[in-house]
């Protein structure tokens, strides 16, 4: 298979992915948004994947689940997070690429709740406190599922490389 076509096949199922991922019932924010970006910073090392893999995902998602008031700062904040993980994470350093999996998702958290404050909770010091401290539950999901779907894809990555590399050999 050409290194296109298979790129190809790997950008769709990542989007895929995600896409069932959020669909099929998981705890809130449990999902690979993020580790598609930070993975497609690695593997693709190409900006535009990594930001616009998981909003694909997410538009095709949203779709089936709905579109809401604040969704252009939910999109907004993607797009942010993965910015500034990209160069994190396309780095072969592990302590950066595990940077990445905390930078998106604390970004994103700070981010997307500040337009929930504006939109849902009183503007004052009060309803910040509130809004940040209602969403601190998904904030730690989303941080502990990035962790998690980042190593399992990174890992998953690593062995079909060297498995790759013996069949070629062979």
């Amino acid at each position: 298979m050409k290194n296109n076509s298979k790129n190809y096949v790997i950008a769709v199922s990542l989007v895929l992915l995600t896409f069932v991922m959020r669909l099929v019932p998981h705890f809130a924010n449990f999902t690979p948004l993020f580790t598609i970006g930070i993975f497609s910073a690695v593997f693709f090392k190409n900006r535009l994947y990594s930001v616009l893999l998981p909003i694909i995902a997410m538009l095709i998602s949203d779709i089936f689940l709905g579109f809401y008031t604040e969704v252009w700062a939910i999109y907004l904040s993607m797009v942010v997070a993965q910015l500034i993980s990209f160069d994190l994470a396309k780095s072969n350093k592990k302590s950066l690429f595990a940077t990445a999996n905390f930078v998106a998702p604390t970004i994103f958290f700070i981010l997307s709740n500040f337009a929930v404050w504006i939109a849902w909770y009183s503007h004052d010091f009060i309803g910040l406190s509130d809004c940040y401290i209602n969403a601190l539950p998904f904030y730690g999901t989303t941080v502990v599922s990035t962790f998690l779907y980042s190593y399992l894809f990174y890992g998953i990555y690593k062995i079909n490389l060297k498995h790759s590399l013996k069949i070629q050999e062979n």
